[in-house]
């Protein structure tokens, strides 16, 4: 198994959403995540458990208007 390399953003107000390459979340607070891919948009992650890293490479980060539930959300680069 490959180790992966990370260095943290910033914690994100699921409010606004954020715009920005990134290779992962972190998710402090449970609820539902949207993040929009190279190529695919709006895809949907239901109920995500607080504590949840996400592997995940995306282009933006959802906003509550778009979906996105889930709180103390920190970006991984």
């Amino acid at each position: 198994m490959s180790s992966r390399t990370y260095s943290f953003g910033t914690m994100i107000n699921h409010t606004n959403g954020v715009t920005g390459n990134f290779k992962g979340l972190y998710v402090g607070g449970a609820g539902d995540v949207v993040i929009d891919f190279a190529n695919a948009s709006g895809i949907s992650f239901g109920t995500v458990p607080a504590g949840t890293f996400m592997h995940v490479a995306g282009v933006r980060l959802g906003s509550a208007a778009d979906g996105t539930s889930a709180t103390e959300i920190i970006t991984l680069h």
